[in-house]
């Protein structure tokens, strides 16, 4: 069984065990400090930003969900 840590986790929905993925690098990919998460790395446009296409791509797939359900 995995050894649990004490120290308070960052994310609510999440519970990190173990070492593979450690708070910190959440941390950092929430906050997109980690190389290769540019909008210049995801081919966007000038102006957009990472999120707002993340939301408006699950967006068009919760529609898609909801039609096919």
């Amino acid at each position: 069984m995995a050894k649990r840590t004490t120290h308070q986790q960052p994310f609510e929905s999440l519970n990190t065990v173990g070492g593979l993925i450690n708070n910190q690098l959440l941390v950092d990919m929430r906050e997109l400090t980690l190389p290769h998460q540019s909008p210049e790395d995801y081919g966007l446009v000038k102006g957009l930003r990472i999120n707002d296409e993340i939301t408006r791509y699950w967006r068009i797939a919760r529609a898609h969900w909801e039609n096919f359900q």
